[in-house]
């Protein structure tokens, strides 16, 4: 059996990730899926939603993104 993977998807323009849900419920069980939501109000810089992605992504799961 293989290990599960993490799967880490990066929102489009509009910044809600809706459109990887039907990706998501596609996907095997055993895959871990991130969607990463952009928040709806603050700054919005590359820092900031840098920020967003290293803590989500902060355990040893091996991850594909």
């Amino acid at each position: 059996m293989t290990a599960p993977i993490r799967l880490v998807l990066l929102p489009g323009m509009d910044g809600t990730g809706d459109l990887f849900e039907p990706l998501q419920e596609a996907l095997d069980p055993r895959t871990r899926v991130d969607i990463v939501r952009y928040p709806g109000s603050g700054p919005q810089g590359y820092d900031e939603l840098c920020l967003l992605y290293t803590s989500d992504a902060a355990d040893d799961t091996p991850c594909v993104d």
